[in-house]
This record gives structure tokens, sequence and C-alpha cells, in this order.
């Protein structure tokens, strides 16, 4: 396989990738400061199908669907709903999508409609729908924590789950053609596997064409189950000395999110405020479709919900009133909320260009408040 391309986002998505849809995407962004810009939809719409899993992961919650969930018909009317929406792509995810016995009439219908579809699994069932996978996904990740199987199927407590990845995606790689599907892997970075995470890199870079970086998180979106890959503060000395060599190996790791990463870790609320962190990107880009059909501009925020893809067009949803009283409140500099996707990584971009942006609306508005000086020209003796 050729020499992996590594990029700085969970996703993978570059903008050549995105094509037509950089229009609505810019038309989104610049959204934040003006709302009749606005496209018509998401750019991107996570569609987790379940919620149930088969593996019981050390940093993750999700093991058991919501009491809700559609069932086949319905599911199938979100996949149309989807379809006939202007977002560009639909990443199919869970728990575990692949325990979904229909996902690939979902994907197809996506794909019929010209949407990039996205498919994120753990690869312990990827070996049986490889004919599937070719038809009708484009880009395919697996979440990965070690370069062995001990390490790997520890973490992820399910035995012989390392194998089944590595042959999954081997099997893939041989039956494409040319690059498609495009195959990542999603290293999670924690406290039980950073002292080797060059190591894991490198290994995984071979069998994928894609190698991404996630650190492990604790928060509304992730729940972790076994605290002990959560970092210490103790840690931090030879996390930091780790972290750069790893940085200096991989040019990709760079710009503010990478930049910043150790404080997120060790000092999260110090960095909160030291660089004003506000969540402008996700809810101006992106949606996330739970299981049940609810709609949420968060996935981890009950309070973020919009509406429910059952009983209206995603395009609606997108534009209606309580998408925009949701957005304001998400994206406010008081909501306190703070994540760290890489896939979000131009989030801190977008904050130190909005901080710029305000700086220089605020002096405008000032120059034009200002009281004009009184003519003194008419005073006269009596």
């Amino acid at each position: 396989m050729a020499a992996a391309k590594f990029y700085p986002t969970t996703s993978g998505v570059s903008l050549r990738d995105l094509g037509a849809a950089v229009v609505p995407l810019a038309r989104n962004v610049a959204s934040i400061q003006v709302p009749g810009l606005r496209a018509q939809s998401p750019v991107f719409a996570s569609w987790t199908v379940t919620l149930a899993c088969n593996l019981g992961c050390a940093h993750c919650s999700f093991n058991r669907p919501l009491p809700d969930e559609l069932p086949h018909a319905e599911r199938l009317e979100v996949a149309h709903r989807l379809a006939r929406s202007t977002v560009w792509g639909v990443s199919l995810i869970g728990g575990e999508p692949l325990l979904v016995k229909e996902l690939f009439e979902y994907a197809r219908i996506l794909k019929q409609a010209g949407k990039r579809v996205f498919l994120g699994t753990s690869g312990d069932r990827l070996g049986q729908f490889i004919g599937e996978i070719l038809e009708a996904v484009d880009v395919v990740t697996v979440s990965v924590e070690g370069s062995t199987a001990d390490a790997h199927d520890a973490f992820r407590r399910r035995r012989g789950l390392f194998g089944r990845v590595l042959q999954a995606l081997d099997d893939l790689a041989a039956r494409r053609k040319g690059n498609a599907p495009r195959l990542q892997v999603r290293c999670t970075l924690n406290r039980l596997n950073f002292r080797d995470f060059d190591v894991l890199m490198d290994f995984w870079q071979v069998h994928a064409d894609n190698v991404l970086l996630q650190v492990v998180q604790d928060n509304c979106l992730h729940q972790v189950r076994d605290r002990s890959c959560l970092f210490q503060p103790e840690d931090r000395p030879e996390f930091e000395r780790v972290y750069a060599g790893i940085r200096a190996r991989y040019p990709f790791l760079k710009g503010r999110y990478y930049d910043y990463l150790p404080r997120y870790i060790f000092e999260a609320d110090a960095l909160h405020k030291d660089i004003g962190f506000r969540c402008l990107l996700v809810p101006a880009t992106m949606v996330d479709v739970f299981p049940n059909g609810k709609v949420k501009l968060c996935g981890g925020r009950p309070d973020s919900e919009i509406g429910n893809l059952m009983d209206a067009q995603l395009d609606r949803l997108w534009l209606g009133d309580r998408a925009t009283q949701v957005r304001r409140t998400l994206q406010s500099k008081e909501y306190g909320c703070m994540c760290w996707e890489s896939a979000y990584a131009r989030n801190l971009d977008l904050i130190e260009m909005n901080r710029y942006y305000e700086t220089a609306t605020d002096a405008v508005k000032s120059v034009f408040r200002r009281p004009k000086a009184s003519n003194e020209s008419t005073n006269s003796e009596p």
C-alpha cells in the first residue's frame, strides 16, 4: 500500500473532497456573523443509526439501544429525507452501526442521491460486508487503540478484534478500485497507550490510507467507562516529552488544536478561559441525527435539539426558529462547553477570526455613536 497521507481532522475531509459543497460551507460559516447568508442545510450530517454496541471499550459508555429507536420502515424514511436534503455528506455511526442489518440499504439510498457516505465502526464485523462497503461507502473509519492484539483487544474488550480489523482493512484495500473507499484508522490517545503512540501510528499507516489522532475525553459527548484510561496530573511531564516527539515526526500535527492539546488534557478550565472558547463551527455547519429521529446541533447536549426528522425535512429544521435559538445559545461566550474533537480543529481559528471581527465592528460602531461636537461659532456676547 502507498505511504499514508495524514489529515489533521478526524473525518479526513479536505477542501478538494468537498467540491461544490465549499460554497454552502462558506455560507454557513459566514452566517455566524450574518445569519441571512445561511445555506439551505448543514454540510454534514452524522446519523447514529443505533446506540447498541457489542463491545465494552474503556473510553466509551455506549452499549445499549435507546428505548425508542426507530424501526426499519421509519429509518428508511430518515434515509430518504437525508437523501432529499442538500447536505453533502452523511456519516453512519453508532454504537456499532454494523449491528443494523439494513444499514447498507440506507447507505445505497444516500449514495444514489449523490451524498458522500462515511462509515464509522469498531471493525469487529467489517469483514462480513466487504462487497456492500465497496458498493455504497466512500470513507471507512475504524477506531483503534493499540498496535498489538493484546493491547487493542484489552482496551476494546473483544478477543480477536485486532486480527479481524487487520484482515478486513487489507481485504478492502486489495479489492477496491483506486482509493475508494478511503480507509482510515482513528487512534485514541489515552493514558494507556501514549508512551507507544509513535509505534501505533507507524503500524496502522501500513494498513490504511490515513491515520487520525483523537485525544480521549470524558464529557457530555464522550463518557468514559474505565477511568484508568484518563490522564492524571503526574503524567504531564512524560506526556509533553512524548507528544513533542510525535509532533516532530508527523508534520500534520500543527496548528492551534495540536498546540493546545496538552493544556486541554491537563488544565482544560484555564484553557477555556484563556482562549475564550466558543463552539462556533459545529452548530453552524453540521447536525447529529439520533436513532429516534431527533436532530441536534451538538450530539452531546440535550438542549441542542431542533426537532425530529420524522416530523419535518432537514432543511426546514435547519432554518427554523428553534435552530436559530439553539445556535445562538451554543455559540455564545457564556455557554461554557468545550470538547476537543479534531474534526472541529478549525473552530479555534474561527474563534480568533471572530474576535478580530468583533473588535473591528465595535470600533466602527463606536465612531458612529460618538456625539457630534457642539457648534460654538454661534456664541456671542449679550
